[in-house]
C-alpha cells in the first residue's frame, strides 16, 4: 500500500481518497504498518443509535460487524478528545484504495433532511418562508426521492420526524435550541442516513447553545456530512450585523457547506459563504463575499434554491470526533495538530493556503474552546515559515530558481491570477504607481507583527525581485500563508464573539497587489517612503456640510439615496424640519422655550405643533445651502436640517436639531421619544400624499430614522411608558418596548402600556412592528393586548361618566346597554344633557322604576333579558364611544378589526361586570384590576374568542348573584342588584 507524504505528516493528517475515487470503505493502517479491516461509511449510523435501543431494529450479521467496527472507531475518537496520550500517538491513519466504488450522488438522487426551526420567534413570515423554501427545493426532486425527504421540526425540544405532507401542520412555539435534533435519537438517525441536510432557522440563538450544537455535530460524526444553512429574516440591518451564529457552528465543522440568507419580505436568497462542493453555487466570476461593517445586501451574490440542482453531493464518510475534514476530503486530528510541539509545514500549508480550510480549522477551534492552542500553533508555524522562507530566498538568490518549498499546485493557482499589467510595467513608472496608490485603503497589517520580520521581508523582496518581474511563486505562497495566519488570528481573538463579521468572509489572499511589492533597489525613495502608506484623513473634513454632524464611515450609519434637487446618487440625505402652520394651536400645549417634562412623550406626534417634518428631502450639501435661505421653494420656512446618520455617533447634534425644530418646547430627555412619535405620525400622513419618487424616498428615509432611534436610543427600563423608571437598567428603546409589552401580557394589573393614552399606545404598536423583536409576540398575543386596551378604555369612560353625571345616568346607561331592546325603554334616555335636566321628582321615579324594568320581581332567569352580545358598533350609540375615538382605534388596522369582529360576547360580559360594581367612583385602574382578578372573567379577557352565547349567559347570571371582588381596605364592593 502506498502512503502519502512524510511520516511526520501522517501523525497530524489523514488522507481520504473516497471523494475522488468514490469509496465506501477504507483500510486502516497504524504507524507500524499493521492493517485492520475496513470500516463502513454507514458505521456512524449505528454509532449514533447504539445507546438507544429501538424495538423495531434487528441488524443483520453484516451490520453487526459494521457496528463493532464503528464502536472501535468511536472509542478511539473519544479517547483522543479526552487527551489520552497513548491513544493519540497510535491513532489510525486512513489511506489506500477504496473497498468498493461509490460515486458522489447528484442532487436529484440525494436523500435530504430538513431541520426546520419552529420556535416561537419564527411565527408568521419566517415559518412561511421556511416552508416555501422546503417546497421549492423538494419540487426539484423526482417522485421517489421526494417521498424519502424527511422533515425534522425543532424548537426547545425535538418534534417527531415528519414528511412533506405535514408542513402545513407545523405550529411555532417554544424556545430555540438546535442541539435537541442531535440529542434526539430519531432525528439524529435521520440526519446520519441523509446524503446532506438543511438547517433552517431565524438565527436568534444564544452562544452557549451554538457551541453545544457544534459539539454535538462532532460527537456523532455529523460534521463530515454536507449541509446547507439557511437563515431567514429581514434586511433591516447590514449583513454583518445579522444574527447568524447558529449557522457558524455548522459552517465551521463541515467541509462542504453553503451559508445562505433569505429575506422573508421578498424571498430573495443571498450567499453569505460557501465551502467545498457548494462553491459551485457562486455566480460565474463571483467569489465568497467579505462580510464587513460596510458590506451591503446588494454586494452579496444572489441565487435561487433551484441552483442546488447542479450540485454533486459528496458521499458520507466516517470521521472521528476529534477530526476536521478539509476541502479535499482529507482529515486532520485537531487536538494532536495543536498539541504537537513540532510543526509539520506540509499540514500547515494545506490548511493555511486554502480559504475553506482556514475557515474550517479556525472556527472549529474557536467553537471547541481551543482558540489559545490555535494561536500558539500559529506562532510556531509563523516562526518555522519565516525561517524556511529566508532559506529559500537565499537559495533563490544564488541559483536564480524558485524554492521547492511550495507545491506546483500553488504555482498553477498563482499563475492564473497574475496581472499582465503588473508583469509588463516599466521600471520608471513604478514609483508613480506607489504614489497613486496612497489614497486607497491600505492592505491589512502584516501578520508577522515584528519590525524585524517586516525588514527581512523587504530585504528578501529587494534581492529577489527584478524590476519587471512579478512576485515569485515562493513570495506568492509566503503572502498567501501569511494571510491565512492573519485570518486565523482574527477569528480566534475573542472566544465569546461569534458574529458573522468577525468569523466568516473571504481571506485576504492579496498576493498580486502592486503596491504590496517592495520597490526595486535602484529607486531613490527614502526608507519612510518605502513603507506602506495609509490614507491621511486629517486633510479631509470629518464633518458633513450641516454643522455638528460627522461623516459616516460605515453603510449602517447613514441613509443614502438620490437627491431630488441636485440629482446626485448615493448622497447622505437629510430631513428638513420647520415650524408648524400658523393656524395650528392646541390648548394647554407646552409653549415655546418652556422645556416641559412630559408624562407621555409618545403621544406628542399627533398635534399640529409637532407637524415639523417637511415633505421635501434633500442631500446633506443641498440642505446646508437651503439653511442659508431658511425657506423652501414653496415658501415654507424651516429651522433645521437633520442628516440621516447614526444617532449614537451624533446624539448631541440630533437632539439639538430636534430641540430647535420644536422651538424648545420639551425637556431634552424626552426629545428622542417625542421625535420617534413625530416620525411615525408623519409616515401615517404620507399615506394620503400623492405617490412620487421624492415621497417614496422620504418614506424610506423616515423608516430608516425610526429604526436607528429604536436600536440606538438607550433608556431606563420601562421609561418608555412610565413617567418614573421602574428599574435603573439601561437598554435600547426596542428592548424597552418589548419589556413593556411582555409585562402587559403577563401582568394581572393595568400596566403602564394599558394606561398610556391612545395615540402613544398606537405608536408603541407601530414601533414594535418595525423592529426585529416583532416575532417575539404572535399576532394573537398582540390582538389580545389591543382588546385589553379597549376594555380599559371602557373602564376609563365609565369613571368619567360617573364623576360627571351621577347615579341617574349610570342607571339609564345600564338599562339601555345591558338589556335587550324593549318598547318600555326609551332611547331618549341616552341623551346626557336631557338627563341632567330632569327634576328631582323625575329622578326619584326613574330610579324607583328602573329595577322593575330590569326584571326585578320576576321568577324567571335573571339573564333572560340581558344582552349576551355587544359589539363595538353597538357602543357608538352610547356615551362610551364616539366616531373620533373609534377612528383612533382603527389606526391599529387588523389588530383592532379582529376586536370589532370577534369579541362581542366578551365585551358584553365585561360590561355587565363593569356596571354591577356597587361603588361607581372607584378609579378606572382599580376597577379594571378588580374585574381582571376574578379567574372566570380573566379567562374571558385573555381568550375572548372562546366566549360563546351560552358561556356569556352563565357568566352574566353569576355576576348578578355573586360578590365580584374585595378591594384594598375594610369595605367589600358588592355587585349591584
Amino acid at each position: 500500500m502506498e502512503t502519502h507524504g512524510k511520516a511526520s505528516a501522517q501523525e497530524d493528517i489523514t488522507i481520504n481518497e473516497s471523494f475522488v475515487q468514490g469509496d465506501s470503505g477504507v483500510q486502516t493502517v497504524d504507524l507500524n504498518g499493521t492493517s485492520e479491516p475496513p470500516a463502513s461509511t454507514e458505521s456512524n449510523r449505528w454509532t449514533g443509535m447504539r445507546d438507544h435501543n429501538k424495538a423495531s431494529f434487528t441488524p443483520s450479521e453484516t451490520q453487526v460487524d459494521e457496528l463493532a467496527d464503528s464502536e472501535a472507531i468511536a472509542d478511539s475518537s473519544a479517547s483522543e478528545v479526552e487527551g489520552n496520550p497513548s491513544q493519540s500517538s497510535t491513532a489510525p491513519i486512513h489511506t489506500g484504495p477504496p473497498a468498493s466504488p461509490r460515486t458522489a450522488p447528484g442532487f436529484r438522487d440525494a436523500k435530504i433532511a430538513f431541520a426546520i426551526d419552529i420556535s416561537g420567534s419564527t411565527w408568521g413570515p419566517v415559518l412561511e418562508a421556511e416552508i416555501r423554501a422546503v417546497r421549492e427545493i423538494s419540487s426539484l426532486l423526482p417522485g421517489p426521492t421526494r417521498q424519502e425527504v424527511t422533515v425534522l421540526p425543532w424548537s426547545d425540544f425535538a418534534h417527531l420526524p415528519a414528511r412533506l405532507l405535514d408542513l402545513d401542520e407545523l405550529d411555532p412555539d417554544g424556545g430555540t435550541r438546535p442541539s435537541v435534533i442531535i440529542d434526539d435519537p430519531e432525528c439524529r438517525y435521520a440526519l446520519q442516513e441523509s446524503s446532506f441536510w438543511f438547517l433552517m432557522t431565524d438565527g436568534d440563538i444564544l452562544p452557549p447553545d451554538v457551541r453545544q450544537f457544534a459539539r454535538g455535530l462532532v460527537e456523532y460524526g455529523l460534521h463530515a456530512l454536507a449541509s446547507v444553512v439557511a437563515i431567514f429574516g429581514e434586511r433591516e440591518q447590514p449583513p454583518a450585523q445579522c444574527n447568524v451564529s447558529v449557522g457558524l457552528s455548522v459552517f465551521a465543522v463541515s467541509p462542504h457547506c453553503a451559508f445562505l440568507y433569505t429575506d422573508t419580505a421578498t424571498y430573495q436568497t443571498y450567499v453569505l459563504q460557501t465551502k467545498g462542493c457548494f462553491s459551485a453555487l457562486l455566480p460565474r466570476g463571483k467569489t465568497n463575499p467579505k462580510l464587513q461593517d460596510d458590506t451591503r445586501w446588494q454586494d452579496l451574490p444572489r441565487i435561487s434554491y433551484e441552483n442546488l440542482a447542479r450540485i454533486n453531493v459528496p458521499p458520507r464518510q466516517t470521521v472521528g470526533a476529534d477530526e476536521v475534514v478539509l476541502s479535499d476530503n482529507s482529515r486532520v486530528n485537531l487536538s494532536r495538530l495543536l498539541s504537537n510541539s513540532e510543526v509539520n509545514m506540509d499540514v500547515a500549508h494545506q490548511i493555511l493556503d486554502n480559504e475553506d480550510n482556514v475557515k474550517t480549522v479556525a472556527l472549529t477551534a474557536k467553537l471547541r474552546g481551543q482558540a489559545d492552542e490555535l494561536r500558539k500553533w500559529l506562532d510556531a508555524v509563523e516562526r518555522t515559515h519565516e525561517e524556511a522562507y529566508r532559506s529559500a530566498s537565499m537559495e533563490q538568490k544564488s541559483t536564480g530558481q524558485d524554492s521547492n518549498l511550495f507545491t506546483n499546485a500553488i504555482s498553477q493557482l498563482m499563475a492564473e491570477e497574475t496581472s499582465d499589467s503588473v508583469r509588463h510595467s516599466p521600471t520608471q513608472v513604478r514609483p508613480v504607481v506607489i504614489h497613486n496608490m496612497a489614497p486607497f485603503p491600505p492592505p491589512p497589517p502584516s501578520p508577522l507583527g515584528s519590525p524585524q520580520a517586516s525588514d527581512s521581508l523587504a530585504a528578501v523582496g529587494l534581492s529577489s525581485l527584478g524590476p519587471l518581474a512579478p512576485p515569485s511563486v515562493a513570495q506568492q505562497s509566503h503572502r498567501r500563508t501569511s494571510s491565512g495566519i492573519s485570518h486565523c488570528r482574527r477569528v480566534s481573538e475573542n472566544n465569546d464573539s461569534i458574529s458573522a463579521s468577525n468569523n466568516i468572509g473571504s481571506v485576504d489572499y492579496d498576493v498580486y497587489a502592486d503596491y504590496l511589492s517592495p520597490l526595486p533597489p535602484e529607486t531613490s525613495l527614502s526608507a519612510t517612503q518605502q513603507t506602506f502608506r495609509r490614507v491621511d484623513r486629517s486633510s479631509y473634513s470629518e464633518n458633513l456640510s450641516i454643522p455638528g454632524f460627522r461623516k459616516p464611515q460605515f453603510q449602517k450609519d447613514f441613509f443614502r439615496g438620490r437627491c431630488p434637487r441636485c440629482g446626485r446618487e448615493d448622497r447622505v440625505l437629510a430631513l428638513l424640519l420647520g415650524p408648524c402652520a400658523e393656524d395650528g394651536r392646541t390648548e394647554n400645549f407646552p409653549p415655546p422655550q418652556s422645556s416641559s417634562r412630559l408624562f407621555y412623550p409618545l403621544t406628542m406626534g399627533n398635534y399640529p405643533e409637532t407637524d415639523i417634518i417637511s415633505t421635501t428631502i434633500r442631500c446633506d450639501h443641498c440642505s446646508s445651502r437651503l439653511l442659508k435661505n431658511s425657506s423652501l421653494p414653496d415658501d415654507r420656512k424651516f429651522e433645521a436640517a437633520l442628516p440621516l446618520v447614526s444617532f449614537a455617533k451624533n446624539e448631541a447634534a440630533w437632539l439639538q436639531t430636534v430641540n430647535l425644530a420644536t422651538q424648545k418646547r420639551f425637556c431634552t430627555d424626552d426629545l428622542s421619544l417625542i421625535f420617534l412619535s413625530i416620525l411615525y405620525t408623519k409616515l401615517e400622513r404620507l399615506l394620503d400624499e400623492e405617490p412620487s419618487d421624492e415621497a417614496f424616498t422620504l418614506r424610506l428615509g423616515i423608516e430608516w430614522a425610526c429604526g436607528t432611534l429604536l436600536r440606538e436610543v438607550r433608556t431606563c427600563n420601562l421609561r418608555v411608558l412610565s413617567p418614573v423608571p421602574m428599574l435603573e437598567v439601561l437598554q435600547t428603546l426596542e428592548d424597552d418596548i418589548v419589556s413593556t409589552f411582555r409585562l402587559a401580557l403577563e401582568g394581572q394589573s393595568a400596566t403602564p402600556l394599558l394606561r398610556y393614552p391612545l395615540d402613544g399606545f398606537i405608536i408603541t404598536n407601530v414601533a414594535l412592528s418595525n423592529t426585529k423583536n416583532k416575532t417575539k409576540f404572535s399576532v394573537a398575543k398582540r390582538q389580545r393586548l389591543v382588546f385589553l386596551r379597549f376594555l380599559f378604555y371602557l373602564a376609563e369612560r365609565y369613571e368619567e361618566i360617573a364623576s360627571e353625571s351621577g347615579e341617574v345616568v349610570l342607571e339609564a346607561l345600564k338599562l339601555h346597554i345591558l338589556l335587550l331592546n324593549d318598547p318600555n325603554t326609551s332611547r331618549s334616555l341616552l341623551n346626557l344633557e336631557r338627563l341632567r335636566q330632569f327634576s328631582v321628582y323625575d329622578t326619584k321615579n326613574l330610579v324607583k322604576n328602573l329595577p322593575k324594568r330590569w326584571g326585578g320581581g320576576r321568577r324567571e332567569r335573571a339573564s333572560r333579558h340581558q344582552r349576551l352580545s355587544i359589539s363595538v358598533r353597538d357602543l357608538l350609540s352610547t356615551p362610551f364611544l364616539d366616531e373620533q375615538t373609534l377612528r383612533v382605534f382603527q389606526r391599529l388596522g387588523g389588530l383592532f378589526t379582529w376586536v370589532e369582529n370577534h369579541t362581542s360576547h366578551a365585551i358584553a360580559v365585561f360590561l355587565h361586570y363593569l356596571f354591577y360594581l356597587d361603588t361607581p367612583l372607584i378609579r378606572a385602574a382599580d376597577r379594571f384590576d378588580g374585574i381582571r382578578a376574578g379567574p372566570e372573567i380573566r379567562e374571558v379577557m385573555e381568550n375572548p374568542t372562546k366566549v360563546s352565547a351560552n358561556i356569556a349567559e352563565v357568566l352574566i347570571e353569576k355576576v348578578q348573584t355573586q360578590l365580584l371582588f374585595a378591594p384594598k381596605g375594610d369595605a367589600a364592593v358588592k355587585l349591584g342588584v
